[in-house]
């Protein structure tokens, strides 16, 4: 038999995706943020000239419905947080070459500072002339300023060549005519750490710090010293080791606890950036005749339009003269650009608005319980997708990075989205809903005989009929909550 081969042609019929350069935009522009459209657009109403502002548009959105992350996000509580700090101490204890007391003048100058408005390093420079009359010290201490990070902390170079060396090389070497050592920079670097506002910056790390801020509102020495030599101590709450080493009362090492809790263990806490995060929320939720609705947010800067001149010389211009065809390619090209700007905008707007109603749909007994997270239903991109006929890949695009306003709060897209856990009755709820649970649980809980994960993994299951849980998932969520382990949580005086 021969085997012979034998070429022909044969027509199939594929369906393949095209990313067209409009499709590509479209995406761009869904992707982006807030902040990052603005960016966009401010950007193309430089570079391309057909594009202007669009003043006369009837606004959809209130364009006062810019939020600070700072009004939006309550501060923090100030929890004294025992298990983050180096108990490493190298710190001179040296004493001060001048009286450590600050002058009414000191004090008076203090209060008024706007310190809160300028970074660290600026805070601290200012106040180096009202420390220090001679100008060698005033040179020394602006060193050292330079070298304390934006946590407070006296940068370490390296472990051959520390900051003392550092500075000491180059005041000798720019400075020649008076020479210093290393302990003329740890006297400067002393006084920094204690009459310096905030107090404590400049240490190598929280425990020096403590001890610095301890020793300067007047703790005992041996207080200081338990900070010093024993803070793992107090942190694991092994208080009768304390107690025999130091020979001292369960009242006193309980007011002590209690004393530490009001010093501030990162002493820069208080300096953030002076210019606040803003957000712009992409869509409003409110509700009006009883009734929630969705209403898009288009700030006035997000408007824009062709310019008509432009439109109009394409139309009546013949682009006769020299360079005529090429002007005319660039004017349609620029327009082309502008139309598939404007486009997309929109259609990023539509989109947005219409996931938006989607999550309203879904989680409608949130909006209707005040934004209360224990409301929260189970639902993923999926379900989103298929309620608004979209590709999964086009609703995680649409929430990245967007936001939406209610009565109650601002709230990222991507808060609405949990997986579920299972319950007794078959139902699911979400995992957001636990958290809140446990929450609950662990504010009822007995402070003597606070709850280990696994007794709150059967209180989850046997009152609240959650069984889709282990101990080890329990434990993940309490730590995501900020929630100590039932050791930390216990009440000081059963230690004692």
């Amino acid at each position: 038999m021969n085997i012979g081969y034998e070429q022909t042609t044969k027509q199939i019929q594929t369906t393949k995706l095209v990313m067209t350069q409009k499709l590509l935009h479209s995406i761009k522009i869904l992707e982006c943020s807030t902040k990052e459209l603005k960016e966009e657009i401010e950007s193309e109403l430089i570079s391309n000239a057909l594009l202007m502002r669009d003043s006369s548009s009837k606004k959809q959105g209130n364009d006062n419905t810019t939020v600070s992350i700072n009004d939006q996000i309550s501060k923090a509580s100030k929890d004294f947080e025992w298990n983050q700090y180096s108990i490493d101490n190298g710190t001179s204890t040296k004493k001060p070459r001048k009286n450590n007391d600050l002058s009414s003048d000191k004090i008076s100058f203090l209060d008024n500072q706007p310190g809160r408005e300028k970074n660290l390093q600026e805070y601290l420079l200012s106040q180096i002339r009202l420390n220090f009359d001679f100008e060698i010290d005033q040179k020394i201490a602006t060193l050292i300023i330079e070298n304390i990070n934006t946590n407070g902390f006296l940068e370490l170079i390296n472990e051959d060549f520390s900051v003392f060396d550092y500075i000491v090389n180059k005041i000798n070497r720019d400075y020649g005519d008076e020479k210093i050592d290393k302990e003329d920079v740890q006297d400067i670097l002393y006084e920094i750490q204690r009459n310096f506002d905030p107090v404590g910056c400049g240490t190598e790390n929280s425990i020096d710090s403590l001890a610095i801020q301890a020793e300067v509102q007047g703790f005992s020495d041996i207080e200081v010293k338990i900070i010093k030599d024993d803070f793992k101590n107090m942190a694991e709450r092994r208080f009768q080791q304390i107690k025999d080493k130091y020979n001292i009362k369960d009242t006193d090492i309980i007011e002590f606890y209690e004393k530490i809790q009001s010093l501030e263990p990162h002493p820069a806490r208080n300096f953030f950036p002076s210019e606040p995060v803003y957000i712009e929320p992409d869509v409003i939720i409110r509700k009006i005749d009883d009734k929630f609705i969705v209403i898009e947010n288009r700030p006035s800067w997000s408007r824009i339009k062709i310019r008509k001149d432009y439109e109009n010389i394409l139309k009546t211009d013949s682009f006769s003269g020299k360079n005529g065809k090429q002007d005319k390619e660039f004017i349609e090209n620029q327009l082309s650009k502008a139309n598939m700007l404007i486009s997309s905008i929109d259609q990023r707007t539509s989109t947005i608005k219409k996931i938006a109603e989607a999550i309203l749909h879904f989680q409608e007994s949130f909006f209707e319980n005040g934004c209360d997270p224990y409301y929260l239903e189970p639902i993923i991109l999926k379900d989103i997708a298929e309620y608004v006929n979209l590709d999964e890949s086009t609703v995680s695009r649409s929430t990245s990075n967007k936001y939406i306003l209610t009565d109650f709060k601002i709230i990222p897209f991507k808060d609405f989205f949990s997986s579920g856990v299972s319950t007794k009755e078959g139902d699911s709820i979400s995992t957001k809903k636990v958290k809140e649970v446990i929450k609950i649980i662990v504010k009822g809980e007995d402070i003597n005989k606070p709850l280990s994960d696994e007794k709150i993994m059967e209180i989850l299951n046997s009152e609240y009929g959650i069984n889709g849980l282990t101990r080890r998932t329990v434990a993940n969520y309490r730590k995501e909550l900020g929630i100590p382990s039932s050791s930390k949580r216990k009440d000081i005086s059963s230690f004692l």
